[in-house]
């Protein structure tokens, strides 16, 4: 995308945003940020474009560079200490999510189709029926950034940038500062796995697998040591089945309830 078509895309998000803040219930963090800051992330995301630096291009469409960069910047905020490096980083990783909407330039006549169409298009981005994303917390985000993939016409490419923008300066700007209640709830819905019964149930099975595996192999080992060789050949998947069986399933609940955990506790976390 050429610089104008940047900059509109990133000032009609922005004022999306600022409406969405408005009717918000509570103050959002974008009530917080002075409009400098805002002029310099829009700046950014215009000016940097397909440029070389050291011989390579400098926007990038790795979404885990963008996602680290879009959570600097939303520590930073939630920190109250909004910096001009901080804007850089917001407007960098913005522009790189509008380009990565394009063709890459590998695909030479697609991707001047696209920007050729996105350039007649530009100036009626408030007539595009884009759904807005709203991702809460590290996981919807990040999840979001994985999906993202290249357009192939001028106005769905001005549609991904618009979506995509959004979504960034809402994940960074209009965060709750706290988990929402019903990501709370699921937390402690999961919880509920590694407790009472349920624990307990996990435990017995695995220590009794292992247990009567390692009695019958003692068994086998005091008798006869090419008898434990065979005995240990023959039962020991038979035998250990149920313990790994068990060990799997906590483990799998485990990592269920330790993901869902970050996922709503991230939020407080960058705060504090």
């Amino acid at each position: 995308m050429d610089s104008e078509t940047h900059r509109l895309v990133t000032k009609y998000a922005l004022m999306l945003l600022m409406a969405e803040a408005s009717s918000a219930q509570e103050p959002l963090p974008l009530a917080q940020v002075p409009n400098e800051y805002i002029e310099h992330v829009v700046s950014v995301t215009a000016e940097l474009d397909r440029v070389w630096r050291g011989g390579h291009v400098h926007h990038m469409s790795d979404p885990t560079k963008i996602f680290e960069k879009l959570q600097f910047v939303r520590r930073e905020v939630l920190k109250g200490k909004l910096s001009s490096y901080g804007a850089s980083t917001l407007g960098t990783a913005l522009h790189s999510l509008q380009d990565t909407c394009v063709p890459p330039s590998k695909l030479k006549g697609l991707h001047a189709k696209v920007e050729r169409e996105a350039r007649k298009l530009q100036g009626s981005l408030h007539q595009l029926h884009v759904e807005l994303p709203k991702p809460v917390g590290c996981s919807a985000l990040w999840w979001l950034l994985l999906q993202q993939n290249y357009a192939e016409s001028g106005s769905e490419a001005l549609k991904c940038a618009l979506a995509y923008t959004f979504a960034a300066l809402y994940a960074v700007f209009a965060n709750p500062r706290e988990a929402p209640d019903h990501l709370l709830a699921e937390a402690r819905k999961l919880r509920t796995t590694f407790s009472g019964w349920r624990l307990a149930l996990y435990l017995f099975f695995a220590l009794a697998a292992i247990a009567l595996y390692a009695s019958l192999a003692l068994t086998a080992l005091l008798r006869d040591l090419s008898l434990l060789a065979g005995f240990l050949a023959l039962f020991s998947p038979l035998f250990l089945l149920p313990a790994f069986g068990a060990f799997g399933t906590l483990t799998r609940d485990l990592d269920a309830f330790v993901r869902n955990l970050h996922r709503v506790a991230n939020l407080a976390h960058a705060s504090s």
